[in-house]
């Protein structure tokens, strides 16, 4: 069945070199999972300086902000057609958006810096020593 899409890819599965190397070339992830439970790939696609369209539910909800991306809302019917339409305009209006506003220029680089920040090891080790000091004190 064809798309019609320009400048969209299928590639399948893929390693984390080539990961890394697709997401720091492309404009603007995309990762609409109904029912997302944590979310790595937003990370893995911040970390390469790439903001991310994805649906709006689980694990990324709690981290996906504006300055790195957007979140639409899931639809329950996803399944139907018309749900799958609905879904599709609203992710289509997205990326619509991100090409014309320039997110890679835009919002690229403190995607780059909110992993730094938040998920490098250097911050997960900071986070759980910080932790382990708190927890000392009681």
């Amino acid at each position: 069945k064809k798309l019609g899409l320009k400048k969209t890819f299928f590639l399948g599965p893929k390693g984390q070199p080539v990961l890394a190397e697709l997401f720091t070339m492309s404009e603007v992830g995309m990762f609409p999972s109904y029912k997302e439970p944590f979310g790595m790939v937003f990370v893995e696609c911040f970390a390469c300086g790439c903001p991310a369209i994805g649906a709006k539910s689980g694990g990324p909800v709690e981290f996906v902000k504006p300055e790195q991306g957007v979140l639409v809302e899931e639809e329950e019917d996803w399944r139907s057609p018309a749900g799958a339409k609905r879904l599709g305009s609203k992710i289509a209006a997205q990326v619509d958006k991100a090409l014309k506003e320039d997110w890679k220029s835009k919002k690229g680089p403190g995607c780059i810096k909110f992993v730094q920040d938040n998920f490098s090891t250097t911050a997960q080790c900071s986070a759980m020593l910080d932790n382990m000091k708190e927890w000392s004190k009681k």
